[in-house]
């Protein structure tokens, strides 16, 4: 309802009044507005424009806004009442459940509390912010009584991490989110279990659906350490727009990560060379046999400690019948229908005794792409060589990791096409040196033997030295927090620096203002701030590569190990 502009006679003088949209009655008296109650408005003779206050209040609580602020709040009391059931029905023989029904029946009584204010409310603006805090309470309640039935009952004992088989085991506890009526909805960490699915569910019967891998780590203070997962994040909806799925907001897909996290994170192994693994996934659970793009979807998010994928040099064997991805098609995406396709040569394969394929291009089959778990190097004389990105390759993060540090150690890299013949021609000239894949399971993975039409070729062995013992130092390194992050690739680092940065905002007066300065200042503030991070940050790292190269200088005369400093 629109602001109504009254006026009447007062005095002789005509007064303006103001009925508003909510029922607030103002007069204007001296250039101010000034509200009146309902006695007040008697004084002024104006109970009649009172009462068509009155009336604009009760149109809006009248309205479909008002109903739907009304709803919002029923629906998370509901929502408190849910978290209260099912910590009881986890915990129901344990001591502590008094603990746990009580703060879901507290949680649930304030959920109801101040959905009853939105119900009694007369504007919407109140019964908004009422529905806000029921919604508020009713979902610590629901998170609240999970956790607590789920850190009763965890299976991590069951884990020997000791003796981590990639992904045998999974966390208590998932990441849920839905997508329904155009929008990203009910963000909840909820403990790990089966789901229910329709069977005429869309992802069964044309496979819409897409994933991610990453890795969280822990280091010596027992701090926990995320590996790039912005990275991820922005592969995560590039697979999404190919697969006609909605987007993930990026920002909520990293702390999703994060909160899930801190209730798992005894799940987190503290072992060198083990991790927990991190799936995010989307897929289409509409009830409908049809091609066409769902309307309904799920993103959930599942942990599990992982030790190396491959504990040994693999080897790996040309596929030149078999095509994995073709222009056009969706091999750069993390999607099921990539990997199934893969499946039925690479089960042949092993029946071979080999680990994996290394896939060519779909064409001509002459050239090398990409393997089925990993990014491909070949040390040829003294370059490495990668494949080119595109339609039928994967955008590894631990690829462009390596990419990152070649060019940190001052390496020779060539991201270009490699064939079949160069690759086999440099092995009988003894040219090539080395072979890796790179992949966030595979971490660094060196290459022993190369198959190719029926015949073998083995590559030189592996020492400390090879390249790809030198990058796997090197991101393990910095995974574990035992080296200096050079490029922010560990979260945790970036969420000290900003607290750090924090800190002297609130504790510097002349800065403390900082809401007050224009546009421009506050960016030549955060330049500021920036550039002496960045000095400090540099000027300790320089000192510290200077006693590490002294230090292995004196021990080896030959400084081959200068490279990794």
């Amino acid at each position: 309802m629109p602001q109504q502009n009254l006026s009447i006679m007062k005095n002789g003088k005509k007064v303006r009044v103001h009925v508003g949209q909510r029922g607030g009655l103002f007069i204007m008296q001296g250039g101010n507005k000034k509200y009146l109650s309902q006695q007040e408005a008697g004084k002024w003779g104006m109970s009649n424009v009172f009462a068509k206050a009155k009336a604009a209040a009760q149109k809006v609580a009248n309205s479909d806004r008002f109903a739907q602020a009304k709803a919002k709040a029923q629906e998370y009391a509901q929502k408190a009442q849910q978290g209260y059931t099912q910590a009881k029905a986890k915990v129901e023989n344990s001591d502590r459940f008094a603990q746990a029904k009580g703060y879901a029946q507290k949680a649930q009584a304030k959920a109801q509390e101040y959905a009853q204010k939105a119900l009694d409310s007369n504007t919407y603006a109140t019964a908004k912010g009422y529905a806000e805090q029921a919604s508020n309470y009713g979902n610590a309640g629901l998170q609240g009584a999970q956790e607590m039935a789920g850190n009763l009952h965890t299976r991590v004992g069951e884990v020997d991490f000791n003796d981590l088989q990639f992904c045998k085991y999974y966390s208590d506890h998932m990441f849920s989110a839905d997508y329904e009526k155009g929008e990203w909805r009910n963000f909840q960490i909820l403990p790990y279990e089966n789901l229910s699915i329709s069977p005429a569910c869309t992802t069964l019967h044309y496979g819409q659906t897409i994933f991610e891998g990453l890795k969280a780590y822990k280091n010596d203070k027992d701090e926990i350490l995320i590996f790039r997962p912005e990275k991820n994040a922005e592969r995560f909806n590039i697979s999404a727009k190919r697969m006609c799925i909605p987007n993930f907001p990026e920002d909520i897909f990293l702390k999703s990560i994060k909160e899930l996290l801190k209730i798992d994170k005894q799940w987190i192994p503290n072992s060198d060379n083990s991790s927990l693994y991190i799936r995010p996934f989307i897929f289409a659970y509409d009830p409908f046999i049809g091609i066409r793009p769902a309307d309904n979807y799920k993103f959930i998010i599942i942990t599990a400690p992982a030790g190396p994928f491959y504990s040994q040099p693999v080897r790996v064997k040309i596929e030149s019948k078999y095509t994995r991805a073709v222009a056009g098609g969706v091999g750069f995406s993390k999607t099921a229908a990539n990997y199934a396709a893969a499946l039925y040569p690479s089960v042949e394969a092993k029946k071979d005794g080999y680990d994996q394929l290394i896939w060519t291009d779909g064409v001509e089959h002459k050239y090398l792409e990409e393997s089925g778990t990993m990014n491909l190097f070949f040390l040829i004389d003294d370059t490495i060589i990668t494949a080119p990105l595109g339609d039928t390759v994967l955008d590894g993060v631990t690829r462009d990791s390596i990419i990152v540090l070649a060019n940190k150690l001052n390496l020779t890299l060539e991201v270009r096409k490699i064939s079949i013949g160069e690759v086999i021609s440099s092995i009988k000239n003894e040219k090539l040196k080395e072979a890796f894949g790179a992949g966030t399971a595979a971490t660094v993975a060196p290459i022993k033997t190369i198959g190719y039409e029926s015949k073998d070729y083995d590559l030189p062995a592996i020492n400390s030295k090879s390249y790809s013992s030198i990058f796997l130092e090197e991101l393990n390194n910095i995974k574990y927090g035992k080296s200096p992050d050079l490029f922010n690739w560990i979260q945790l680092k970036k969420e000290i620096r900003d607290v750090f940065w924090g800190i002297i905002v609130l504790t510097n007066p002349k800065i403390f203002n900082i809401i007050t300065l224009s546009v421009n200042e506050k960016i030549q503030l955060i330049e500021i701030l920036e550039n002496c991070h960045r000095l400090l940050k540099q000027s300790l790292t320089i000192m510290k590569w200077l006693l590490k190269s002294i230090r292995i200088f004196l021990l080896n005369r030959q400084g081959f190990y200068l490279l990794k400093c």
